[in-house]
């Protein structure tokens, strides 16, 4: 699954993208949901592509290099667009993967690289965390500049995850999710996430998911 635009988890989560999209940095889609009445801001703001606040100017996502060195990737200045360009030239010819996708509320709900679960696909593999996604598998256009989606791939065991949230709904309490995918890659099986869920990554229990 290709996760192309934002997540936000309101108290709610971002909002779709399309590559030709004309993206402006006056207002973001958790602005809208923080003025609203309701009182509904965005405690989970993840987006590798845009910035979600309107004055957000920080890091969207941390890449990591073959050479094991990593940089983050910012919105570029006077846009509301991540700098995919900042993005191409640290990684050049090499490969690279994202390591964390950084919250842009105020809340710190970063996303790294899950600790396996009992079901982990990269614990079946030997590994202690699940498999991080390539950084340039998804690359998008918006506003002619260049920008990358993430590329979930069926089997491979990539996931992201914080098991120590703040702010986020737990068990039955209200909450808005929304996220952007890109409906041309799928395939016919179950299951593909971006939610809440359970605390611990080892939880099989059949219950009410929650942060």
């Amino acid at each position: 699954m290709g996760l192309v635009g934002a997540a936000m988890l309101a108290a709610a989560l971002p909002l779709a993208l399309s590559p030709t999209l004309q993206v402006a940095a006056a207002e973001g889609p958790c602005d809208i949901f923080d003025a609203a009445p309701e009182h509904t801001p965005c405690v989970a703001a993840h987006s590798t592509v845009r910035a979600l606040y309107g004055s957000y100017t920080g890091p969207l996502y941390t890449v990591l290099r073959n050479d094991s060195v990593s940089t983050n990737v910012s919105v570029l200045a006077g846009t509301a667009i991540a700098d995919g360009a900042a993005q191409d030239a640290f990684c050049g010819a090499s490969g690279c993967v994202i390591t964390r996708v950084f919250d842009q509320s105020k809340y710190g709900n970063h996303l790294d690289l899950a600790l396996c679960g009992s079901r982990g696909q990269g614990c079946q593999k030997g590994a202690l965390r699940d498999v991080a996604v390539n950084a340039k598998s998804e690359k998008l256009t918006l506003s002619g500049h260049p920008a990358y989606g993430m590329r979930f791939e069926s089997g491979s065991g990539m996931g992201y995850r914080i098991d120590n949230t703040t702010g986020v709904a737990r068990g039955n309490d209200p909450e808005t999710i929304l996220a952007v995918f890109n409906g041309h890659h799928f395939n016919g099986c179950c299951c593909f996430v971006r939610a809440t869920a359970w605390s611990s990554t080892h939880s099989l229990a059949s219950a009410q998911p929650h942060n």
